[in-house]
């Protein structure tokens, strides 16, 4: 027989805790299903039953949840306000890493993002971080909660510790990675000068792949800074997207596909928008499965494109 724990406040420091804990359970919890004895969550959660039972109930006052109590048969979620449950557990927005907004197909992810999240009643804040090392050390040191970079960053970074809680479609996040240059590759001079940024997971293991057993001597460089110096001749080839591509026509710079044998290798993995997260935040893959519907983020995306919705983020 369990010992009865005594009787805690509902106001504490305490008892709001165990109300986030709660509301990161129900988060991940589906509809209709049978919920936990309040006795186990009490052991869980090392409270006391009276506890539990105050804050799931003011979980309802607040209309966070609705719970249906059956007696013997067990209690079962019946409606759930997803927005009130992620603000009943983390008490405040969710911020997200996201790629610096270089480019109209990047500032379409972001605006279809946040509408789907404020559907939910979830406000989005984004912190913009170039490179996706240096997204995912955010997401690591628990300075966001959700981290946006390729599917192929995503796999080639990603531990035990991370989980890919979503996978959007080809060309969510890039049109295509190709290689640039400013003279036709024939006329170059072994070994070849090539940029690369080391905060960009896709962009220096592409350019890695790219020039495999070619002569070649890297200078780290900032993406945003590529036209620059493939302009100014201080380097001979760079990986670079299509999309920030077209933000800085030069004349000069001409472009061809990455390889065969690179592209069967990666698939469309770098085009593809990925949701990283840490495995310790599991509910939050139940929240963005929810959030994000791909037929409407794919229109919002589109408009964005094509000039016919202003980006907001």
């Amino acid at each position: 027989m369990g010992v009865e724990m005594p009787p805690e406040s509902l106001n504490g420091a305490r008892a709001e805790h165990i109300r986030g804990r709660l509301a990161a359970y129900l988060l991940s919890t589906k509809l209709e299903e049978r919920l936990l004895p309040v006795r186990e969550l009490a052991s869980q959660h090392q409270t006391s039953v009276g506890l539990i039972s105050s804050c799931l109930h003011q979980l309802e006052s607040d209309g966070a949840v609705t719970i249906a109590r059956h007696g013997r048969m067990g209690s079962f979620l019946t409606k759930k306000s997803i927005g009130k449950l992620w603000y009943a557990a983390e008490n405040g927005p969710m911020v997200i890493a996201f790629t610096l907004p270089s480019n109209r197909r990047y500032e379409g992810l972001a605006t279809a993002l946040k509408r789907q999240l404020d559907q939910i009643g979830i406000e989005a804040y984004f912190i913009f971080i170039r490179g996706s090392r240096t997204r995912y050390k955010a997401l690591r040191e628990n300075r966001c909660h959700v981290a946006v970079m390729s599917a192929f960053a995503a796999a080639g970074l990603c531990t035990h510790r991370e989980a890919i809680a979503l996978e959007l479609p080809d060309m969510t996040f890039v049109t295509s990675h190709r290689v640039f240059y400013r003279d036709e590759p024939g006329s170059r001079v072994e070994p070849l000068r090539v940029a690369i940024d080391p905060d960009s997971f896709d962009q220096e293991r592409l350019t890695t792949l790219e020039f495999n057993g070619v002569p070649t001597v890297t200078t780290a460089v900032n993406f945003m800074q590529f036209h620059r110096v493939l302009e100014e001749g201080l380097v001979d080839f760079a990986v670079w997207t299509l999309d920030d591509r077209e933000t800085h026509p030069a004349p000069s710079i001409m472009d061809r596909p990455l390889s065969a044998r690179v592209r069967q290798e990666i698939g469309s993995s770098d085009t593809r928008a990925a949701l990283l997260i840490r495995v310790e935040n599991a509910s939050l893959t139940a929240v963005l499965k929810e959030a994000i519907n791909t037929a409407e983020l794919l229109e919002t995306q589109r408009r964005v494109l094509a000039d016919e919705l202003v980006p907001e983020y």
